[in-house]
């Protein structure tokens, strides 16, 4: 699976230990996750299909919606989880 170096976040002030290509926040877009249209919104805004993203969320419902919309999704708990995730995803920074 390619994953495409862009993380999906609720807000620009949640803490990662490196940034991400392009930070999205759906509140900017018009409509709240977990809804299936902050979603879309965030697709059509990068043109990107869902399964070329990947959403990082502190929130179980959000990540599960992003699942069903066809998104890959990590539920943030750590700076140190998520990079581990984002290696295990092939992304290097």
């Amino acid at each position: 699976m390619h994953v495409t170096k862009v993380l999906v976040m609720h807000s620009a002030a949640q803490f990662i230990t490196h940034p991400p290509s392009i930070v999205a926040p759906t509140l900017m877009q018009g409509t709240r996750k977990p809804a299936p249209e902050a979603y879309q919104a965030v697709t059509g805004t990068l043109n990107k299909p869902a399964s070329d993203l990947l959403f990082v969320d502190d929130r179980q419902v959000n990540v599960d919606a992003a699942l069903a919309f066809g998104m890959d999704a990590v539920r943030f708990e750590s700076a140190a989880q998520l990079e581990e995730q984002l290696h295990m995803r092939g992304l290097q920074f």
